[in-house]
Formats: C-alpha cells, structure tokens, sequence
C-alpha cells in the first residue's frame, strides 16, 4: 500500500498537538501550585477543546483507512468475479 502525501505533515501537526497538550498540563500544574485556580481551570479548558480536536484528526485518519481498505477489498472481489477459477 503506498503512503498518502501528506503522511509527514500530519504527523508533525500531531506531535505538535501533543506537544502542546503537555505544555498546557505544565501550565495548569504551575497555576495550581501557585493558587491561580481560575487560570489553572482556562487552560484545562483549552487543553480539553485541543485534545477533542486531536481525537476527531484521529478517528478521521482512523476511518479514511477503512474507507481506503473497502475499496481496495471491493477491487478484489471484483476481479475475482471476473476471472472464475
């Protein structure tokens, strides 16, 4: 199965997400520790809304592969109907 194009650019976006996620728990740790519980409560938000925004990337890589592999099995199905044993 060859790669899709843009493969590296959308691993980079999600490290770069990830990488984020864990500046904002950083943050959030920092406010805390220091009493700044409202600060502390707008980055969980913040983190919360880019963490849903990376698990819908996912699930859409997720089914864009099953779409790419039921019409790569529809293929098959097809040519074996075409070329009897």
């Amino acid at each position: 199965m060859s790669k899709r194009k843009g493969d590296l650019l959308s691993l980079l976006s999600k490290i770069g997400l990830f990488l984020i996620v864990v500046g904002l728990i950083a943050y959030i740790l920092e406010f805390s520790s220091q009493g700044r519980y409202l600060e502390a409560i707008l980055c969980a938000t913040v983190g919360i809304g880019i963490f849903l925004l990376f698990a819908l990337g996912l699930l859409g890589e997720i089914l864009g592969n099953i779409r790419d592999l039921n019409a790569v099995l529809r293929g098959r199905e097809k040519e074996d109907t075409e070329h009897p044993a």
